[in-house]
């Protein structure tokens, strides 16, 4: 199983090529070059086949599930019964398949969501923990821990509501998605399955426009009841049919239905969904979902035939359509047949897999793979042979690059729309000179509303020369790692009156050319909760106050702390001083609270132990002589 692995953003591969001119390309990979497939025979065979098979683990049909809206019984108890947890006081083990190779896998659904409720004529977040909506709808947190487990995400557009611009639905409902799922991979999840809301064909073009692979509704015709895979049809632009399930439509004869067709060599693929499977008025009650379930388990899952494989819409159609790109190649020299591949297949697929079946008129005693990921086969001391093979064949295309083209279109639209989406790339941009460089460009957007503080850019480091803070004025300086003061021959004066504060997230250097007159004020902090000079910290750690002459000077190798994190045992060591000078060493909660109080005479090491602290960051201060710094610690 390909676990952890995202789709690369399909949609922004069609973007780049066509908005503005844009003319990034992401360099090609070749994830089948060192795909080899090695098969020993006890003797050389005279004929032999290697084909792949139309579904995966050559199962003789597939089911794919949906739970419409982004209700919460997809994880609460869709999740915890089919894929094994505690729901209502009863613990599941899940319902299970086989690889056909002795391997258990859990059946899987998918969520059709959309991202946005509406209250009050305002957009709200449908899907945040700790939101109004955590008890209805399935959270940003459960999604992420059921597309780890190889679950699905289909977009059903941005809200309940038909907007008045399909494309920005969808490709809104995208940008946040892939923005709030950012730990569900590397990356964050790309998705490539839409679900029209309501069934509104308007949908179905924009979609396939901004590179969908997929829309399921329940008004098409194709896929209706079932798709034989085998037959021919386009595998472009799939306007499927999806089944509604409710309390009186017979999803165990649906089933038996696909699996009845299924037969001299056709293999069927079948999509339903629900709205619910706790409510019987819009879906399913739960005993009677977990009735449905079971007997499909026990029929066609690993306790019964074995010949069912229930996977998500992207999964399933993902392998029909590799299946279709992918060329065998296979060479027998002597008793000895290797199988290799070739095919331009995409590099933004989430799942890359297929099945071959191996047929000889001579025994197989080995069977080994190279370069998959996993890969799972049966029939030594047979002349047949099932190899599962998995690997992985995404790239991810680095995040400034959809905030990029986002910007790009911004600036040139002016469309507060696209400033949406925009902001959501550029959130999942690593903060740094390529984020800043984005952030001004959209804040010199004219027309365009932008969250508060949006604008007020934080640098990464400041430095500070050749400045005076005068009698009467107030300022402050900020930056997320370090502020750098003086030194090189400038310098940096508080005048009296004058009122200087400093926050830096990690450090903050008083180097020597830094004065601070009588009745002068220069306040230094250390940030924790990543708000700066813009806002007011709720968090605030002091790391020097005002003097009435130079401040003491940094050294970046005057102390260590180690281990950093710990558990709240750890060394401090004064280096670079070579006469040993008195050390003055207070320790700060992240509240501003001293904790102790250390003063070193001679010596270059001194034991602390925190452990009746509560995990968390705390701080030390460190004045020797002309020397003085501020360091963040970590206790876990």
């Amino acid at each position: 199983m390909n676990k952890n692995i995202c789709k690369k953003a399909i949609f922004f591969v069609f973007m780049l090529s066509v908005i503005q001119g844009y003319t990034f390309v992401a360099p090609p990979i070749d994830s089948l070059k060192n795909i080899k497939v090695t098969i020993t025979f006890s003797t050389p065979p005279s004929d032999f086949a290697v084909t792949k098979a139309p579904l995966r683990f050559n199962k003789t049909f597939a089911f794919s599930f949906q739970i419409d809206d982004g209700k919460k019984d997809i994880y609460s108890p869709g999740f915890l019964f089919l894929n094994g947890g505690t729901y209502a006081d009863s613990t599941y083990p899940g319902l299970k398949f086989t690889d056909g190779c002795g391997n258990d896998l859990k059946f899987k659904m998918s969520s059709a969501l959309f991202s946005f409720a509406k209250q009050g004529g305002v957009y709200i977040d449908g899907h945040d923990a700790n939101g109004p909506y955590a008890t209805t709808n399935v959270t940003w947190p459960e999604l992420i821990e059921m597309y780890q487990a190889d679950w699905g995400v289909a977009n059903h557009g941005l809200s309940s509501d038909i907007g008045a611009s399909l494309s920005y639905d969808i490709s809104r409902n995208h940008s946040y998605v892939k923005l709030k799922m950012q730990q569900a991979c590397q990356g964050g999840p790309d998705m490539s399955m839409f679900v029209n809301p309501n069934g509104n064909t308007g949908y179905t073009q924009p979609a396939f426009d901004l590179g969908y692979l997929a829309c399921f509704r329940g008004g098409a015709s194709f896929g209706r009841p079932g798709l034989n895979v085998v037959s021919t049809w386009d595998h472009h632009h799939i306007d499927m049919y999806r089944a509604n399930l409710y309390e009186t439509i017979d999803l165990s004869a649906l089933m038996d239905a696909m699996a009845a067709a299924s037969i001299n060599g056709a293999r069927h693929w079948g999509v339903v969904f629900t709205h619910y499977i706790t409510n019987g008025t819009y879906g399913y009650t739960f005993p009677v979902f977990k009735n449905h379930m079971n007997y499909i388990a026990n029929t066609y899952g690993k306790n019964g035939l074995d010949n069912m494989w229930m996977a998500t819409e992207e999964e399933v159609l993902e392998y029909l359509l590799m299946n279709d790109m992918l060329t065998v190649q296979a060479q027998l020299n002597d008793n000895v047949l290797e199988i290799k591949f070739t095919g331009n297949i995409p590099t933004d697929y989430r799942f890359y897999n297929t099945t071959l079946l191996v047929d000889a008129n001579a025994v197989i005693t080995s069977i080994t793979t190279e370069g998959t990921g996993a890969a799972s086969f049966i029939g030594t001391g047979t002349p047949a042979a099932m190899i599962n093979l998995s690997w992985n064949g995404r790239e991810v295309v680095p995040a400034w690059v959809p905030a990029d083209t986002w910007v790009t279109v911004t600036e040139n639209s002016q469309s507060q729309l696209d400033a949406n989406i925009a902001l959501d790339y550029i959130a999942m941009v690593t903060d740094g000179p390529a984020k800043d460089s984005l952030r001004e460009r959209m804040c010199n957007i004219p027309g365009i509303e932008l969250p508060g503080g949006f604008c007020n850019i934080v640098p990464v480091n400041t430095t500070i020369q050749d400045e005076i803070v005068s009698d009467g004025e107030t300022t402050c300086y900020d930056a997320r790692n370090t502020i750098t003061v003086a030194g090189e021959e400038t310098y940096f004066i508080v005048q009296g009156g004058g009122n200087a504060t400093m926050i830096a997230g990690e450090n903050i250097r008083y180097l020597p050319g830094t004065l601070v007159e009588q009745d002068g004020y220069l306040h230094g902090y250390i940030a924790v909760d990543s708000q700066y000079c813009s806002a007011k910290p709720s968090s605030l750690v002091a790391a020097v106050t005002g003097r009435e002459k130079g401040l003491p000077e940094y050294n970046p190798s005057f102390f260590r702390v180690s281990p950093n994190p710990n558990q709240g045992h750890f060394i401090l060591e004064v280096v670079g001083n070579k006469e040993m000078a008195e050390v003055n060493i207070d320790i700060f909660n992240m509240h501003g609270v001293k904790l102790e109080s250390e003063v070193l005479k001679g010596e270059k090491y001194q034991k602390f132990s925190l452990d009746q602290e509560p995990s968390g960051i705390y701080f030390i201060h460190v004045i020797s002589g002309n020397t003085a710094e501020t360091k963040k610690i970590i206790i876990l």
